[in-house]
């Protein structure tokens, strides 16, 4: 049987200032995580592997900010297998839904428009095809808040 494996890690968080507040935050908790393909049934391809990081991700907006949103990226340009991130149980703004990383910033919550502290999970999902092949990606990745 064929493994298919990931190793990604979530270590930045920034604060874009243009149109933000000194008074926002962000900030990632977690550290390393691994995801492993190991199973498919046979004759198809594998089943993706997912991982629910919860109150992953932290933000705040500032008081008089506008609206704000925030991105994520990967610093990894040529990946063998799809990563992919979705902001879920989220407290403020509006999630775009499953995105696959990529090298350009992608909004991954808009909308944020309360106050205060925030939080929501990271569903990260691995999925890959047997035409990929076997192999290891290191994904560092990359969520900013800035201005909707």
């Amino acid at each position: 049987m064929r493994q298919f494996c990931l190793l990604f890690v979530v270590v930045i968080a920034q604060i874009v200032w243009a149109g933000v507040a000194p008074s926002a935050t962000l900030a990632v908790r977690g550290g390393n995580v691994t995801l492993l393909l190991a199973t498919a049934t046979a004759g198809q391809e594998p089943d993706p592997a997912v991982y629910v990081a919860a109150n992953a991700l932290k933000y705040r907006k500032g008081n008089f900010d506008p609206p704000q949103k925030i991105t994520a990226e990967t610093d990894l340009g040529t990946p063998l297998f799809d990563l992919k991130v979705e902001a879920i149980g989220l407290r403020s703004g509006i999630s775009t839904g499953e995105l696959t990383l990529a090298t350009t910033a992608q909004d991954l919550i808009t909308n944020i428009t309360k106050k205060g502290a925030r939080s929501c999970d990271l569903r990260y999902t691995l999925e890959a095809q047997v035409s990929d092949g076997t192999g290891t990606d290191v994904h560092t990745v990359t969520y900013t808040i800035t201005a909707d």
